[in-house]
């Protein structure tokens, strides 16, 4: 959803804005929600291929899915409940 890319030469970066489908741990239990967020990512380039250099992703909203899609009444902002934070995964390119 909603994706900006730009390059320059061999490095790019990427902001993304994704809803998807995720399971969640809540009170020792498994629970199916829809998380919405942000994704920022970098890329390189290595020996012509494309690659992941950093993708860091900021969680913005939650949402039970029991409903066939996310029900903005039934929507929790992160924030609220206490968890906002930025989940960070890196690869080096060697």
């Amino acid at each position: 959803m909603n994706f900006i890319i730009d390059v320059d030469s061999d490095c790019g970066i990427g902001k993304w804005r994704i809803l998807m489908p995720c399971t969640m741990a809540e009170d020792g239990r498994r629970v199916s929600r829809w998380i919405l967020g942000d994704h920022d990512e970098e890329y390189i380039r290595f020996n012509g291929v494309w690659l992941f250099k950093k993708i860091d992703f900021w969680p913005i909203t939650t949402c039970p899915s029991m409903n066939p899609g996310p029900n903005p009444r039934l929507c929790v902002r992160v924030e609220q409940i206490g968890v906002r934070q930025k989940l960070n995964r890196a690869w080096a390119c060697t």
